[in-house]
């Protein structure tokens, strides 16, 4: 038998990088309705949540909302992210991952869903811009260097691994997405970069 991986292009966690400079605040439920949006409560930092195309959700001046799951009740074992910043070599920028569970109502009718936070990592970048008009531009760089510096949920090279070369070339972070039909990525700019964001795609 041959096992295979399902392969998935990179895509934006958010539409747009997220620029926010304030610490994290506290975590708390909210009622949602999935597929219709938007949260129907503010978020961490005090703004409304909206939805975006497709399966991403476009987060608030912080965050961004992935599908991890689908309509079948389906979810990926595993979510890679490459994490990025607007600014420039060595600068850094932090980044929360957290999984969202649902209990109750009909798929499509408002939900009660509440946040398990699952990790914290601190990214340097590297000297690898994009490219000028492409998706990632020349001005934004990948990072190079990931430490979880906060697992709270998982065994590192067990539910989580962590690819940071430290030599100039992209890393990333691939985590076990534990049955979580929604993982919100957070962005912390770090007071060093202008802005940041990050690639995700499933396995």
């Amino acid at each position: 038998m041959v096992i295979t991986t399902q392969l998935e292009s990179g895509r934006k966690v958010r539409s747009t990088n997220a620029d926010r400079s304030a610490t994290f605040s506290t975590l708390a439920s909210l009622a949602y309705a999935p597929y219709l949006g938007p949260w129907s409560a503010a978020t961490a930092d005090g703004a409304t949540q909206s939805r975006d195309t497709g399966p991403e959700v476009a987060g608030s001046k912080s965050g961004g909302l992935l599908w991890s799951g689908n309509l079948m009740g389906e979810a990926a074992n595993n979510i890679k992210l490459w994490p990025y910043l607007l600014g420039s070599n060595n600068q850094t920028m932090l980044m929360d991952v957290v999984g969202w569970q649902v209990v109750g109502g009909a798929l499509g009718s408002t939900q009660l869903w509440w946040p398990t936070k699952l990790y914290s990592l601190t990214c340097t970048a590297g000297n690898f811009p994009g490219l000028a008009g492409e998706a990632i531009i020349e001005t934004e760089f990948f990072c190079d260097t990931l430490v979880v510096v906060d697992a709270l949920h998982g065994i590192a090279n067990v539910n989580y691994q962590i690819h940071t070369p430290a030599d100039d070339t992209p890393g990333f972070f691939t985590f076990d997405a534990f049955g979580f039909p929604i993982i919100e990525v957070r962005f912390h700019r770090n007071s060093s970069s202008t802005s940041c964001n990050a690639l995700w795609s499933r396995m």
